[in-house]
């Protein structure tokens, strides 16, 4: 994960694989550094982080909320995105 975390857009034909770890992996840790890679994929990846903003465990919460905050100030056309 951490790889994948790295590549940033690069990282994008691995995008329907990162959105089903962040939303189904049992392990926190893993679900974290998914929404990580994720968001940094860029717009690509923000239904997803959105979509984890609402997640009932508060640490991934909170971590797709962060998220969510960054890739906004990075990409002003997402405030009217999916939230």
């Amino acid at each position: 994960m951490d790889t994948l975390d790295s590549l940033g857009p690069e990282a994008l034909p691995a995008l329907n694989a990162l959105e089903r770890t962040a939303l189904s992996s049992p392990d926190k840790t893993t679900r974290v550094s998914a929404i990580s890679a994720l968001a940094k994929i860029g717009p690509p990846g923000y239904p997803a982080v959105a979509k984890l903003s609402e997640d009932p465990d508060p640490e991934v919460r909170a971590k797709a909320q962060s998220w969510l905050k960054s890739l906004r100030a990075r990409y002003p056309s997402l405030h009217n995105s999916v939230k």
